[in-house]
């Protein structure tokens, strides 16, 4: 199972999510960009083109249980409208982006946030979301990974792992034949996973 872009969340799982609208903006990466460093990328974009930082997320949905929103930086040029630099185009050239200028007092130690969100009441989900909320807020405040910080990770992926046949088990669940498949494939599920 791997996360994805939805083609369209529903309003109700914007709602959990606590947003309000989804822009759909342009990916250009820009040559000299690198994975995982969006804010690094953004302003050496601004420094030679102009423009502001704009910050937001970007959402991604695993198993059709849960939502991942990742922070994200991307471009306002001067005349507004909004780019991203960094994203490689297996988006398709288009990524779904929800501004929100609070992420900036989240950033810790240059290391951006993560959020985890459950569509759907389950016990096992809530463990499991609790864990990859540990996984991130450990290395959103560390400056460096130490040995023992290496340890506690390793130690949450691995009670993380032992979850996992549950949570593809509950996907398998929620996920109908027409819906897109649950292993993150972009197919509907009826031509994939069965």
């Amino acid at each position: 199972m791997k996360y994805f872009d939805p083609l369209k969340v529903a309003p109700e799982a914007l709602e959990k999510a606590g947003i309000s609208s989804l822009l759909l903006l342009n990916v250009s990466k820009d040559p000299e960009s690198r994975a995982l460093e969006c804010l690094n990328n953004v302003n050496t974009y601004i420094a030679k083109h102009g423009g502001d930082v704009q910050f937001g997320w970007i959402i991604t949905i695993f198993g059709n249980i849960g939502l991942q929103l990742t922070a994200h930086a991307v471009v306002r040029k001067k005349d507004q409208t909004l780019v991203c630099v960094t994203l490689d185009n297996q988006r398709d050239g288009k990524v779904n982006f929800a501004p929100d200028d609070g992420i900036r007092s989240l950033i810790k130690n240059n290391f951006m946030p993560a959020k985890f969100i459950s569509l759907i009441d389950c016990e096992i989900l809530e463990k499991y979301i609790e864990l990859m909320e540990k996984s991130n807020n450990l290395r959103v405040n560390s400056s460096c990974f130490l040995i023992n910080q290496k340890q506690q990770l390793e130690v949450i992926n691995h009670a993380a792992s032992l979850l996992y046949p549950e949570i593809l088990a509950l996907a398998k669940e929620q996920t109908s034949q027409e819906d897109l498949c649950y292993c993150g494939s972009e197919a509907k599920r009826k031509n994939c996973c069965g």
